[in-house]
């Protein structure tokens, strides 16, 4: 579970106070403690040690162990096993969250079709009204929450401790 660097100089490895490379700074520098060599490095310079990564595959969420063993992702409930690094398996499928831009739609949908068939003098008029309705509701619906995720686009990563 550690997080380094190799000095250019030397090829020293350099221990950094890091757990993981996404803790990093884009740019720092660093002394060599060894030959004295000092240079800025990058977040691609970092070599991760310990650190088992995977992106689940029912909601997208980036987990992060430091053990092998199941691991539950707490979003969607899916149940991975970690063999290594490269080898997560499926265990148990969760179900996906509601995505914000479907929900707003579903939402505009039920408010423009209720205030459209308040309006009209006759049952045709008002089911035109309340379908014209329905559909507006929807398309703003959809605005709103893509407008919402693209304002909101956090990046979810769940790291789990050794234990």
């Amino acid at each position: 579970m550690a997080t380094y660097i190799v000095c250019r100089g030397c090829g020293y490895r350099i221990d950094l106070p890091f757990r993981l490379r996404s803790e990093a700074p884009i740019h720092f520098a660093v002394t060599c403690p060894r030959c004295g060599y000092r240079d800025v490095y990058s977040y691609a310079d970092i070599v991760e040690e310990g650190v088992y990564r995977h992106t689940c595959e029912v909601c997208d969420t980036k987990l992060y162990s430091f053990r092998i063993g199941y691991v539950r992702c707490p979003v969607c409930s899916s149940r991975y096993y970690i063999a290594s690094d490269g080898s997560w398996t499926l265990i148990e499928k969760g179900s996906a969250p509601p995505r914000t831009q479907q929900s707003f739609a579903a939402i505009g949908a039920v408010l423009g079709g209720l205030a459209g068939s308040q309006k009209g003098r006759d049952s045709l008029e008002k089911l035109a009204n309340t379908i014209i309705g329905a559909l507006s509701g929807m398309v703003l619906g959809s605005i709103v929450g893509a407008l919402v995720e693209a304002l909101s686009s956090v990046e979810r990563e769940v790291v789990y401790e050794a234990g």
